[in-house]
């Protein structure tokens, strides 16, 4: 029969251990990193995705402005007519009161 105590403090042993080996994968994956980003700055991924989004906005931009153009020329231009229509039409109808 082992001794009241011996597998618990063998499980707390392993559950220090284990949390021990843990905590320094951490420390050496934080190390890694810091000097990665020192080294190279930020990732060739994250830069390229930046650009690509700044051109895209850009895109967006340019078309909005186009899109905005062609309406309020197409707009001036219904308004043009439809305002040389009634133009035309009250001619006419003083047309009718001249003699």
């Amino acid at each position: 029969m082992t001794e009241p105590g011996v597998a618990l403090s063998h499980d707390l042993i392993e559950g220090y251990v284990g949390e021990k080996v843990d905590a320094q994968l951490d420390h050496f994956i934080e190390q890694r990193h810091e000097k990665r980003v020192k080294a190279e700055g930020e990732r060739r991924q994250e830069a390229a995705w930046k650009e690509s989004e700044r051109r895209a906005e850009a895109k967006r931009r340019a078309q909005n402005k186009a899109d905005w153009l062609t309406f309020h020329l197409e707009s001036a231009a219904r308004w043009r007519a439809l305002a040389e229509a009634q133009a035309r039409h009250h001619e006419e109808q003083a047309n009718r009161y001249v003699s």
